[in-house]
């Protein structure tokens, strides 16, 4: 167990089975030390979704597993369902968490040997989307069907935002300002919860992720944490700012939802604020390196 105190190693202690399922070779990028490490008790990779996941799959006469680097969107979303559908006819009730990442809209790809074209196909960015929204519907309206549907809850969003590349700015409209922080998509799918459509998460980030999972499961006043960030869905998140940082960036998200970045290295006086965030990032740094964050 690693020095973090992530959301899984919560879930294990009030007895969930948690599970990564990923499309990637397990060795990729130390991806299977890397699950291990935040909490994962089951950490399922490419050769184990495509031996038990995907071989006995009869669904489509033309299916033939690729060869790339990674499972497909549309393989790995079959996988999932797989699993879903194991979990069904298992004997016991045992509460799960499974997380996933479909890899199609990855930077720099184009949509993948069982993708879904977008119009005339020119845009790799509009194929690449189209062809993870197909996969997902297919997905989705299979697990509908699932007695699982009545107790489960499904959340889709993205680790970050698009890369800049050139086909994307090409598509992004004339307010998109070229930078690596920028809007997500969060999508709640809950039999428990009265949600509203669209809703506006003002300055929150991906760190409002763990408190937000914590409170749809009702954990937020049962489990000490350390989390950071507000829920999406706290009344109180609008009361702070957003934060994000990537290198020597850091990116501040006011409560209408409009951001700014700055330059660490560009020390301006007036800039008291960005100072002092950078400051308490850079404590966290160090307390990495000597192994003393939670």
């Amino acid at each position: 167990e690693g020095p973090y105190r992530c959301i899984a190693h919560h879930l294990n202690d009030i007895g969930y089975e948690t599970i990564f399922f990923g499309p990637d070779y397990i060795d990729h990028c130390r991806f299977g030390f890397q699950t291990e490490q935040i909490g994962f008790g089951r950490n399922i990779f490419r050769e184990e979704i495509q031996e038990n996941y995907l071989t006995k799959d009869t669904t489509e006469s033309k299916y033939l597993l690729n060869e790339s680097a990674h499972l497909t969107d549309h393989e790995l979303m079959r996988g999932v369902l797989a699993l879903l559908k194991e979990r069904e006819n298992s004997p016991t009730n045992t509460p799960f968490y499974i997380a996933s990442y479909p890899k199609g809209s990855h930077v720099g790809l184009d949509s993948e040997q069982d993708g879904k074209i977008y119009a005339d196909g020119k845009n790799r960015i509009l194929n690449t989307t189209h062809s993870f929204d197909d996969a997902f519907g297919i997905f989705f309206r299979a697990f509908k069907k699932l007695r699982l549907s009545e107790d489960t809850i499904i959340i889709l969003t993205a680790d970050h935002s698009h890369w800049p590349e050139r086909d994307y700015i090409e598509i992004a409209g004339s307010d998109y300002d070229r930078m690596t922080f920028d809007k997500i998509g969060l999508f709640i799918y809950s039999p428990f919860h009265q949600l509203p459509k669209r809703y506006d998460a003002q300055n929150t980030s991906s760190l409002g992720f763990a408190p937000m999972l914590s409170q749809l499961l009702g954990m937020d006043r049962a489990t000490e944490n350390s989390f950071l960030g507000h829920s999406p869905l706290d009344p109180n998140r609008a009361k702070g700012i957003g934060l994000g940082w990537a290198s020597n960036t850091i990116f501040v998200v006011n409560k209408n939802g409009e951001h700014n970045y700055y330059d660490i290295r560009e020390e301006e006086e007036e800039e008291e604020l960005i100072k002092n965030l950078w400051f308490g990032i850079s404590l966290t740094h160090k307390a990495e390196l000597d192994s003393k964050i939670l």
